[in-house]
C-alpha cells in the first residue's frame, strides 16, 4: 500500500515534535516497517522515515501570502496523492486541501472540535478518527468515526534515578496552556520551575510570551526552549511533578503520557480528556483551580512511580495505537 500522511504545515514532524506531529512520526515509521510506502506531506525541516515532501518553511506567513501558500500546498498534496491508497489528513485546514475524487481519506482529529468547519462532518465520503472518547462524545452521530487513542515510545521514556526537585511544565508557549498558572504555582510556593516548549511564530503567541511568562522567569524558574525527546527524559527525571494547567479542551495529551511512562505524576485541570489519561490518586491529581493544583504538588510524593510507570506500559504504548491505524487503512473500502 501506499499511504500519504498530510501533517501541518506550519510545525516540521519527527521524534522530537509535539503533539500531532509526533503522533505522524510514529504512523510513518510503523507504514515503512510493514513494507508499505509511506509519503508524508509537512513542513520544512521535518524528519520521516518514509518519503518527505516539505510543503513550505515553518514559518509564520503574512495574511497577504496565505491564498499563494495554499495553491502551494495544494499541489504538494495533489502531486503526492498520485497513486496513493489511503490520504490520511492530519493538520488543520485540510478542507482546503482535498483532493477530488478519492474515496479513501481519513482524517484524525487532534484539535478541539471548535477548530474545524461544522460543515466537513456532513461530507459523506470522509471518514473520521477521534484521539479520545471525550472528543468522540462531542461529535455529531457520524457513521464512519473510529476511535484510536494516542500513544507514545515507551522505548524512549522510562524511569531515571534522580533528586526530584523542580516543577515541569512542557507544552507549546500559548494562553490556553496555561504556562503562566503553573509560574504563579511556582512563586506561590517557593520551588523552581522549568518550563520547556515551543513559542509559535505568530504576533499573539509572541506577545503571550513577553506580557505573560517572561516578567515570571528569574533564577528558580527558567524557560529553556524547545526540548528534543533525551532533553525531554533528563528534564523528567529531575521533576517532583508536571503541572497541566491548560484552559483548553486538550483531545489529548502527549505530554502528561510521557510524563508517566517516566514515573512522574501528573497534576493537571480537568480540561477535555485529561481526566481520561490522568488517573486522579493513581497516576496524579485532576483538579478544579489553580488553589487546588497548588496544594496537589504537595501531594504529589503520595504518587508511585512504578505505578506511573506501569499504568504507562498498560494504556499508552504507541504499538497499539499504529497497529490500529495500518488495520484502519487496510480495511477502508476499496478504490472504485
Amino acid at each position: 500500500m501506499t499511504i500519504v500522511s498530510v501533517a501541518s504545515s506550519f510545525f516540521p514532524i519527527g521524534p522530537a515534535g509535539t503533539g500531532a506531529e509526533q503522533v505522524v512520526a510514529m504512523i510513518d515509521r510503523a507504514i515503512v516497517e510493514r513494507g508499505w510506502k509511506s509519503i508524508v506531506v509537512a513542513a520544512e525541516g521535518s524528519t520521516v522515515a518514509g518519503h518527505l515532501i516539505s510543503a513550505l518553511p515553518a514559518e509564520a506567513i503574512p495574511a497577504a501570502c496565505l491564498q499563494s501558500r495554499t495553491s502551494g500546498i495544494r499541489a504538494c498534496i495533489l502531486d503526492a496523492c498520485r497513486g496513493a491508497d489511503v490520504i490520511h489528513f492530519h493538520g488543520l485546514g485540510f478542507e482546503k486541501y482535498l483532493p477530488p475524487d478519492h474515496a479513501r481519506i481519513l482524517i484524525t482529529l487532534h484539535a478541539p472540535l471548535g477548530y474545524y468547519p461544522a460543515s466537513i462532518f456532513k461530507a459523506p465520503s470522509l471518514k473520521f478518527i477521534a484521539v479520545s472518547r471525550h472528543q468522540a462524545l462531542g461529535l455529531p452521530n457520524l457513521a464512519a468515526l473510529r476511535i484510536i487513542n494516542n500513544g507514545i515510545d515507551l522505548q524512549r521514556y522510562r524511569p531515571r534515578l534522580g533528586k526530584r526537585e523542580h516543577l515541569v511544565f512542557i507544552g507549546r508557549i500559548s494562553l490556553e496552556k496555561g504556562a503562566h498558572i503553573a509560574l504563579r504555582i511556582a512563586h506561590r510556593l517557593g520551588l523552581s520551575l522549568v518550563i520547556a516548549g515551543p513559542v509559535p511564530s505568530f504576533p499573539k503567541t509572541r506577545r503571550y510570551f513577553e506580557e505573560y511568562v517572561a516578567p515570571g522567569l528569574d533564577e528558580r524558574r527558567c524557560y529553556i526552549g524547545a526540548i528534543g525527546t533525551e532533553d525531554k527524559v533528563r528534564l523528567l527525571a529531575s521533576a517532583r511533578c508536571v503541572l497541566m494547567p491548560s484552559l483548553c479542551p486538550e483531545t489529548s495529551s502527549l505530554v502528561a503520557m510521557e510524563a508517566l511512562g517516566c514515573g512522574v505524576p501528573v497534576i493537571a485541570f480537568a480540561s477535555g480528556a485529561l481526566p481520561e489519561v490522568v488517573e486522579d490518586g493513581i497516576t496524579g491529581f485532576v483538579v478544579g483551580s489553580e488553589d487546588t493544583m497548588a496544594r496537589a504538588v504537595q501531594w504529589a510524593a503520595q504518587i508511585s512511580p512504578l505505578d506511573c510507570r506501569a499504568r504507562a506500559e498498560r494504556r499508552f504504548d504507541s504499538r497499539q495505537m499504529t497497529r490500529e491505524y495500518l488495520s484502519c487503512y487496510e480495511k477502508l473500502p476499496p478504490l472504485i
